[in-house]
């Protein structure tokens, strides 16, 4: 992969996250009241830029993302007709796991001690809220259900997508699976008809479940092609600026709520654009992007997981504490210095018990690989069986190279 299309990633992951945190942290200040023709030029380029129509760009951004890295490699091994769907779990379960469990444990922890503590505040009390607290959604949350066949668990609503990009990781190896002469044609056809049957079953209750796949599927597409379609990166760049500032100015507000075939066109649009972006890069060894250069691209990127999985309980609960503190009275003013003022406080607080967090989570992927290795070999029944080698292994989804997940 060449420099710059690895400095590019790692720049969209911690800008997309981080466009995820402000937009949710958002909901601390008050704009209604305030007359379009009197607002700042600051406040109105904030509510464009940190905005739910751009950070759901930002989540189409996830999904091509994690397509390219996961998928391309998927589809470089379904090539090389060798066994890999082991290696492939393990790094797919490590990866995601490592953070999903110790993010619902936040959530139960955060949700509870907050309905606790600041009850009465207004925070925890709505009724659209209550459902989400039946014990049971923590089952499905741990299997990666939640949007899928059954709401999330407490305030932490993010981990829809957490979810999706595990079913997409599991099933995108079962479908192509006849492509690969590592398996018998049998194995290889009962795993591609399970998995057809679960992508039907599934987008028969959650419609954009598909929409995602075909996004996700775009990434790993922008990882085959022998040549890119604009060989200019600097055009394929502006192509991508232009398509999301174009679809951000037509494509907002109730339009998409009321019309989701036109959220679903405007979705594919975003992702072509991007992966024609990534393809692109992917050509352009001799490219460098100044702004791309520092290192600290990679290490914002390498705990931008933790962050998305852990910030919409722990944001709830911030604002818990304040309207505690301060009084929902603060709240009604519009765009008070003190609502900004919480904002920046809030997102700084989250992004810190984030970094925190990673080094004991995100960190330490590669080890809890390696011990799943461990784990699983002891089970093995032949110990000369077809091994995908430790560099191969490596190329199945190395730490340095994967997006989160997934907005």
């Amino acid at each position: 992969m060449p420099h710059v299309l690895s400095q590019l990633l790692y720049c969209a992951r911690w800008i997309g996250t981080l466009l995820v945190l402000a937009v949710h942290s958002t909901a601390l200040i008050n704009f209604r009241g305030i007359i379009e023709a009197e607002q700042p030029a600051a406040m109105k380029a904030w509510r464009f830029v940190v905005s739910f129509d751009l950070g759901h760009h930002g989540i189409v951004g996830f999904f091509v993302m994690s397509g390219f890295l996961v998928g391309g490699s998927t589809l470089a091994h379904l090539r090389e007709n060798k066994p890999f769907l082991l290696d492939y779990f393990i790094h797919r379960f490590a990866r995601i796991y490592l953070v999903l469990i110790p993010a619902i444990l936040i959530t139960i922890i955060l949700d509870g001690v907050g309905r606790t503590l600041f009850a009465g505040v207004g925070v925890y009390e709505a009724p659209f809220q209550q459902k989400h607290y039946n014990p049971l959604l923590i089952l499905t949350d741990f299997l990666n259900l939640q949007g899928i066949v059954a709401t999330h668990y407490g305030n932490n609503g993010p981990l829809w997508s957490v979810a999706y990009e595990f079913w997409y990781y599991m099933l995108f190896p079962l479908l192509l699976l006849p492509l690969s002469s590592g398996y018998s044609p049998r194995a290889g056809k009962l795993a591609a008809a399970a998995a057809a049957v679960v992508i039907i079953g599934v987008t028969l209750a959650q419609q954009w479940f598909i929409v995602g796949f075909i996004l996700w599927g775009l990434g790993a597409a922008a990882a085959v092609p022998k040549r890119p379609l604009v060989r200019s990166a600097g055009l394929a760049l502006l192509i991508n600026i232009v398509t999301v500032i174009s679809l951000r100015l037509t494509i907002n507000g109730a339009l998409p709520l009321d019309y989701p075939l036109i959220q679903y066109a405007s979705d594919l649009v975003s992702a072509l654009a991007f992966a024609n972006l990534i393809l692109t890069l992917r050509f352009s060894t001799g490219v460098t992007w100044r702004p791309l250069v520092p290192r600290i691209h990679k290490q914002l990127a390498d705990f931008s997981f933790t962050v998305y999985a852990i910030h919409n309980p722990s944001l709830l609960f911030l604002r818990a504490a304040a309207t505690w503190l301060f009084g929902d009275v603060w709240l009604h003013h519009p765009a008070t210095p003190e609502q900004w003022w919480a904002l920046a406080v809030s997102m700084t607080i989250v992004l810190i018990v984030a970094f925190v967090l990673s080094r004991f989570t995100e960190a330490k992927t590669g080890a809890a690989r390696r011990k799943l290795h461990q784990f699983v070999s002891r089970f093995e029944r032949s110990p000369t069986a077809a091994r995908v080698t430790p560099a191969q292994r490596s190329a199945l989804g190395a730490d340095t190279r994967e997006p989160h997940l997934n907005a």
